[in-house]
């Protein structure tokens, strides 16, 4: 019952975040612009600093995932309204997350798509039987990868953690899909 409350909790939190920094809510900005101080030598500090001091400035995010849940940069996108573009090639990560985090963001491009070695579409593997935070920042060009955090027990601790039933069978674990490069 404990683990259901604070999955529950985290969700909420996760979605008010999510919301706040898609209005460019004024109470979410200046808490980064007065309130936030990172500790020094930490790369939070780095960018604190840099990003204050260099106006404009133009970020290139390969891998944006949900665009907010450990991302050293969102706080700075938004605070100090960094231009560039965000890429992010799983679809429904993009959709769910990214894009509505970032349309308010003038001079910055979300797009949904990956790096390749040439044009056209690549597969790119995933956990199959999740869609938590967790699991999307899994995913990967090298179903090897993705095997290793089987095998080494990652992927079963966070199932655990998170209350998300692990398939017995292995053919359930990792799925496959077609992304644009």
């Amino acid at each position: 019952m404990y683990y259901k409350v604070k999955r529950a909790l985290k969700k909420g939190y996760k979605q008010l975040r999510v919301n706040l920094s898609a209005a460019n809510n004024p109470l979410f900005i200046a808490y980064y612009k007065y309130l936030f101080f990172p500790r020094k030598n930490t790369l939070n500090h780095f960018l604190h600093t840099y990003s204050q001091s260099t106006k404009p400035f133009t970020v290139i995010q390969v891998g944006a995932n949900d665009g907010i849940t450990h991302d050293p940069i969102h706080k700075y996108i938004k605070r100090d309204k960094w231009q560039g573009v965000t890429l992010e090639p799983q679809p429904d990560v993009y959709n769910q997350y990214l894009k509505k985090i970032y349309h308010n963001n003038e001079g910055l491009e979300t797009l949904c798509a990956a790096i390749g070695e040439k044009d056209g579409y690549q597969k790119l593997y995933k956990v199959a039987f999740s869609k938590m935070r967790w699991a999307t920042g899994l995913a990967s060009f090298e179903r090897q990868n993705l095997q290793k955090a089987f095998e080494n027990g990652y992927v079963k601790l966070n199932c655990d953690k998170y209350g998300v039933e692990y398939p017995s069978s292995t053919e359930k674990h990792i799925t496959e899909v077609s992304i644009k490069a």
